[in-house]
C-alpha cells in the first residue's frame, strides 16, 4: 500500500459506479527506461 494517495477534484465522486485511476511515479527508473 502507498504511504499517500493525492487526488484532484471532487473527492465526494469516489462513490460513483464509474471511476478511473492513473497510477504512476514522479521519477523515471532505469529498468522503465529499457522497458
Amino acid at each position: 500500500m502507498p504511504e499517500r494517495l493525492y487526488y484532484e477534484g471532487d473527492i465526494g465522486l469516489i462513490n460513483n459506479l464509474k471511476n478511473i485511476a492513473v497510477v504512476g511515479t514522479r521519477r523515471m527508473s532505469e529498468y522503465g527506461r529499457v522497458v
